[in-house]
């Protein structure tokens, strides 16, 4: 991974979900505090991330119990939390990398749904990524539960997604 991150920027665009689309934020805390670079990616897709692994936020509240794969906080959600921790405050950055440094971070979209349980992860992540300056997009499936957009190829709102995030990453191929 480290001779990966000292690379120059690729003509790589990078999509993940849920706790795997904090895993960005994250290698980019490493690698500033490692006096590295991370821009691996001309443009990143991460949809509902887990950016914040406390229980920060609205819609875990506005969307317990209606968002019907994750549910609520308060259950395995929670304890995977704690045990991801493992002791280590939860807005540490390397932990919760909504408390990092966004700055220089590759043009983004990010994608969530009005019942996702991480919609304020997302809202929140897209905000401080354009207070840092940076490129970026948010999309909100309408009825949508936590990455629901990605379940079934054939739902209009999972083409219309993709769509979108192939046609940002289009656009920013060639920067």
């Amino acid at each position: 991974m480290v001779s990966l991150l000292r690379t120059s920027s690729m003509n790589v665009c990078c999509t993940t979900s849920s706790d795997s689309a904090a895993v960005k934020p994250h290698c980019r805390a490493v690698c500033q505090s490692n006096g590295l670079t991370s821009r691996t990616s001309r443009s990143i897709a991460p949809g509902t991330p887990w950016s914040d692994i406390d229980r920060i936020g609205d819609s875990y509240k506005s969307n317990e119990w209606v968002d019907n794969v994750l549910v609520t906080w308060d259950g395995w959600l929670g304890r995977a939390a704690k045990l991801y921790a493992n002791g280590e405050s939860l807005k540490n950055p390397y932990i919760s990398p909504i408390y990092g440094d966004f700055k220089g971070f590759p043009p983004t979209i990010l994608t969530t749904g009005t019942r996702d349980l991480f919609l304020s992860n997302t809202v929140r992540t897209h905000r401080k990524l354009r207070r840092a300056g940076v490129v970026a997009d948010l999309n909100v499936y309408e009825g949508q539960s936590h990455a629901q957009y990605q379940f079934n190829i054939n739902a209009p709102e999972t083409r219309e997604a993709f769509t979108d995030i192939a046609k940002f990453f289009d656009r920013h191929l060639d920067e």
